[in-house]
């Protein structure tokens, strides 16, 4: 949305912290994914910390915000209730996740390095930078964090752990995979055939990834080649 993009980040972070409490604070549906029966209700049991990356303009974005946890008044069990673009054990979020990993399983010549790139710049963290009035020695301390190459592959490899959780989300085509039979992997991005086969299953489930919620009011994806 160009409105958006016009914004400052701490502006766009600031109303992501808000979506994100505003949908974890409203009472779950369905069935208690502990004891997975339907009809139950839930009360609020505490706010936990989580942190999140978010890619706006090639920098990467770090946010605190809080999840809410909810008990189930049948089995007593309690879970995080998660907004659907945010994934457990993953502080980038799922549209940005998949959107990486396309950008390399999309393009038989991209290596993961290049795909860590917005215009062969790489992506960097937003960290804090010395000042004028920093001292010589936080100056010459100062290091520029990158994103690592090793980030499109671990986003890939769980891409392909994350079939469960797209069904408990009952994403509707997630059945009928894209037909990818004559994706000829290249070589070269493999190692082992266990690879091969988290590449295709990878590459399989992309559309279905797409088929999530984005963020609910603005859009921070950034232009990769």
């Amino acid at each position: 949305m160009s409105d958006d993009r016009s914004r400052h980040p701490e502006q766009l972070l600031a109303q992501l912290h808000q979506d994100i409490l505003q949908y974890t604070r409203s009472r779950p549906e369905g069935p208690c994914p502990r004891c997975n029966l339907a009809g139950v209700s839930f009360h609020q049991h505490e706010l936990v910390a989580r942190l999140a990356n978010v890619i706006i303009d090639g920098q990467v974005y770090t946010i605190r915000t809080n999840l809410q946890r909810w008990k189930c008044c049948l089995c007593a069990s309690s879970f995080r209730h998660y907004p659907p673009y945010m994934l457990p054990y993953k502080r980038y979020l799922l549209p940005q996740i998949a959107e990486l990993s396309g950008v390399y399983l999309d393009n038989d010549g991209m290596s993961y390095r290049r795909a860590c790139c917005v215009a062969g710049v790489p992506l960097a963290h937003a960290d804090p930078v010395a000042d004028a009035n920093s001292s010589e020695a936080s100056k010459e301390q100062e290091l520029t964090r990158r994103m690592s190459a090793m980030t499109v592959h671990r986003f890939i490899s769980y891409l392909v752990i994350l079939v469960p959780f797209l069904h408990q989300l009952n994403v509707r085509d997630l059945r009928l995979p894209v037909n990818i039979s004559s994706w000829h992997v290249p070589s070269w991005k493999y190692r082992s055939s266990r690879r091969r086969d988290h590449l295709i299953c990878a590459k399989e489930i992309l559309p279905c990834c797409a088929m999530i919620k984005k963020y609910p009011a603005f859009d921070t994806r950034s232009s990769f080649p």
